[in-house]
């Protein structure tokens, strides 16, 4: 059971609110030559230990072809032995289909997105249930036989 301590009298605000909440969540945005913006978010628990990381964006697809990995050259798309992957994904219409590898094991062959105009949701646009991998680089690619958008969050867990 975890110890509660008093904080001391005159300590300032932000150690007070240090003391009193488990979790920091720190957001990153970064901006990308097209104007999108890449949302990546770490959460840190007390003594700097990373528990989550996510990744986030949306993506426009050309009808038929398939997508470059959208996780390349983005922060935490390689992975540890053992890293536990969730993967969300919504399209525009109901013909978005997802593929993703770790290392050289496939996870998500060609499985259907939801149809959503909003981003996904976390407890029903899941493509991936949270699965522990054998490491390795994260490849994660989307097709449609129409043109189409998706937008789609990757939740790594240490």
């Amino acid at each position: 059971m975890p110890r509660v301590t008093a904080i001391p009298a005159g300590a300032n605000e932000v150690e007070g609110k240090f003391a009193e909440l488990r979790l920091i969540t720190a957001r990153i945005h970064h901006t990308v030559a097209l104007g999108t913006t890449i949302a990546c978010q770490s959460r840190v628990g007390v003594g700097g230990k990373s528990t989550m990381r996510t990744v986030a964006d949306s993506l426009v697809l050309v009808a038929n072809v398939r997508s470059a990995n959208v996780l390349a050259d983005r922060p935490f798309r390689l992975l540890r032995p053992g890293t536990v992957v969730r993967v969300l994904a919504v399209g525009s219409t109901s013909t978005v289909r997802a593929r993703l590898y770790v290392g050289a094991v496939l996870f998500i062959d060609e499985n259907l997105v939801n149809l959503r105009a909003t981003a996904p949701e976390e407890d029903k646009d899941i493509v991936l249930q949270p699965t522990k991998t054998p490491g390795g680089e994260i490849i994660l690619t989307f097709i449609s036989p129409t043109a189409d958008t998706v937008r789609w969050k990757v939740d790594i867990l240490p």
